[in-house]
């Protein structure tokens, strides 16, 4: 509203301030006319000074001193907290009776203003909540948990779950983690933990009828656009009810409200449980506060990557203690606690990006080639391959930029045009190639050393017994017995880093037949020996390997004969062979067979044999055994006295 004041002179008057008293005419522009009463300036002395008109009684009209003349002015009034309060009183009994403002609470001598929100001295599951003259009180009666295993937590309701993983992911420090199956909880990650809340909606002072919900809060309604009331004396007002003092009203079948002291409604209301079940499949009982899932409710799990079964488990992607499962239609992730472990003299503890806890694991690993020949990776795996040509043995598959080292095998035909042999060894390591030949020669960058060999802080090779080692730098130790027998052996630091026809080296032997391209897992000897050939790929027809099958007209006709170790061959030979390699199931085997499995050996023994002229063939298969037995504690100089000396 513009004011404009005219002064009318009243000579009766008394003097004001020692300027004439003059009496103000209000001038407001009408509607009709659309003009101004007119009038004259009044004026003042004092610059700056409120002025008291007494014929001004609204506290809404102020009056000033500015440039020595008489200014007034209304108060322009906000709107009272715009769209967080229902209730707009606007004739409050204090002395400031101008612009309308939102409708508080009192309680316990506290006064509390619409939308404010506090917790409860005494009980930490009870929460209050004021909304023009209500007081909504929450008391959780289910906690919510996206875990199987809560913690509790002194002087809290609810207990919390370690680590912050929900919906089928993790998240970090201070995150807000929105609970898609119901939109009412609210979970943050605090100190590590995962806490959760799920108050009931506060109860509203307009009628049901202007309940709006908001997209970007779907949980709680809230009231569409305002209401301006009077104050009633020791009365209570909820939507289109006045309540006496004292006098109790139930909302719906979850709420009970009660009028109380300074016009204040105090509401109870129960927090519902979240359903483990869709919208859809949710149904509420006459008389009942809470919906319940119905008894065929299609139960299932949706997440941002993916929907899951009930019943079904899944691991969070980077996160390995973590697992999650779908539980009744419902994401329940548990945290796996490490404890402290204790390894063996022999043994380090290691942990790598894949697993939740640290392991003991031993402070090496060792692949073994011999025979025919035959391979034991570095986990365990044990298989033959025949191919005649240059194999990567074991290799540095994780450096970006160049391998640190490279074990290469080259195999030939060797007394029998069916088997192969390893011929040699090359090892490509601190910038040096050193290929260990047959009968215990060595070159280094293609020129014949003499041993032992030293090259400072790089490699040394020596001779023990009837052995060459190599060790480099790296850790990595290579045995070479001058005719057929391989031994690699890796530090626990290279666990996971290396691959070839060795394996990855990571305690699972069910992948090391992992193709050197694709990294694809395959149960083909063949296809995944060749993938590790070294050179051209195109054409590997001189790298075939031999067909150990005879032809028709000379297979064996007997089927007494067909399960002997040399089937095409003498009676008298098969019986021999099986003789021989009877010594890995004797009495002076027997302690080495509490450590080591001897069937591998044994295995590889009857075919080794088989094709090969001389009984030292036997010590390929043997020595190795006794090699892997030595290498788990037991002392074996007496078996190799007694049946090879080639270790």
């Amino acid at each position: 509203m513009i004011v404009h004041w005219r002064w009318c002179i009243k000579d009766s008057l008394p003097r004001w301030s020692g300027v004439l008293l003059l009496m103000f005419c209000i001038g407001v522009m009408t509607r009709a006319s659309g003009q101004f009463l007119q009038g004259e300036p009044a004026y003042c002395q004092e610059e700056g000074a409120d002025i008291e008109i007494p014929d001004i009684t609204t506290p809404c009209i102020t009056c000033k001193c500015v440039n020595y003349k008489i200014t007034c002015e209304r108060r322009k009034c906000p709107h009272p907290a715009a769209g967080k309060c229902y209730f707009h009183l606007y004739d409050t009994e204090d002395e400031d009776r101008c612009c309308n403002r939102c409708k508080g609470c009192q309680m316990n001598n506290q006064t509390f203003s619409s939308g404010e929100k506090w917790e409860s001295p005494v009980d930490p599951c009870a929460s209050y909540q004021c909304n023009d003259g209500i007081i909504t009180k929450t008391v959780k009666t289910v906690c919510y948990a996206t875990c199987s295993n809560p913690v509790p937590v002194k002087d809290q309701c609810c207990a919390v779950c370690k680590g912050c993983y929900a919906n089928g992911k993790a998240y970090a420090e201070g995150d807000v983690v929105p609970i898609t199956s119901d939109p009412c909880v609210t979970c943050r990650c605090e100190n590590g933990s995962l806490i959760c809340d799920k108050n009931a909606c506060p109860v509203l002072a307009c009628s049901v009828s202007n309940y709006i919900y908001d997209p970007a809060n779907p949980c709680c309604p809230k009231c569409d656009g305002f209401r301006k009331i009077v104050s009633i004396k020791n009365k209570c007002m909820i939507g289109l009810k006045v309540l006496k003092p004292d006098q109790q009203y139930n909302v719906d079948q979850c709420t009970t409200c009660v009028c109380m002291q300074a016009s204040t409604v105090l509401c109870k209301r129960s927090v519902c449980p979240v359903l483990l079940c869709p919208t859809d499949f949710q149904q509420r009982r006459a008389g009942e506060c809470c919906p319940r899932c119905q008894s065929n409710a299609l139960l299932y799990c949706e997440t941002e990557e993916a929907t899951y079964q009930n019943g079904q488990t899944w691991n969070i992607a980077d996160e390995p203690c973590a697992q999650c499962k779908c539980e009744n239609g419902h994401v329940k992730c548990t945290v796996q606690t490490c404890s402290t472990i204790q390894c063996k003299p022999d043994e380090v503890e290691y942990k790598d990006q894949s697993l939740c806890c640290s392991i003991c694991v031993p402070k090496t690993a060792t692949c073994t080639v011999y025979g025919d020949p035959h391979y034991k990776s570095f986990d365990g795996k044990s298989f033959s391959f025949q191919g005649r040509c240059k194999y990567i043995a074991v290799e540095d598959c994780n450096s970006r930029k160049h391998k640190r080292f490279e074990v290469q095998l080259r195999n030939n035909a060797r007394r029998s045009s069916h088997f192969t042999w390893t011929k040699s060894v090359a090892i490509f390591a601190e910038n040096l190639q050193i290929v260990l030949l047959q009968k215990l020669r060595v070159r280094v960058d293609r020129k014949e050393v003499k041993l032992p060999y030293f090259n400072l802080g790089a490699v040394n090779i020596v001779t023990t017994g009837y052995n060459i080692i190599v060790r480099t730098a790296l850790g990595m130790k290579v045995v070479w017995d001058g005719d057929s027998f391989v031994e690699i052996t890796m530090p626990w630091q290279y666990r996971n880093q290396v691959c070839g026809l060795c394996g990855n080296y990571n305690g699972n032997s069910t992948d090391d037949f992992a193709l050197k391209e694709t990294k694809k897992i395959t149960e083909d000897v063949a296809e995944f020996a060749t993938s590790w050939l070294v050179g051209k790929k195109g054409d590997t027809s001189r790298c075939a390997i031999v067909d150990t099958e005879l032809p028709q007209q000379l297979q064996p006709r007997s089927r007494a004969t067909r399960n002997l170790p040399c089937p095409n061959s003498p009676l008298r030979k098969s019986l021999r062979i099986i003789r021989e390699c009877s010594i890995f199931k004797s009495t002076a085997t027997r302690n080495c067979r509490r450590l080591v499995d001897p069937s591998p050996y044994w295995r590889a023994c009857l075919v080794d044999l088989c094709d090969c002229p001389r009984r030292s063939c036997l010590c390929q298969s043997f020595g190795a055994f006794l090699r892997e037995c030595e290498l788990k504690g037991e002392n074996v100089d007496n078996l190799r006295r007694n049946y090879c000396k080639l270790f």
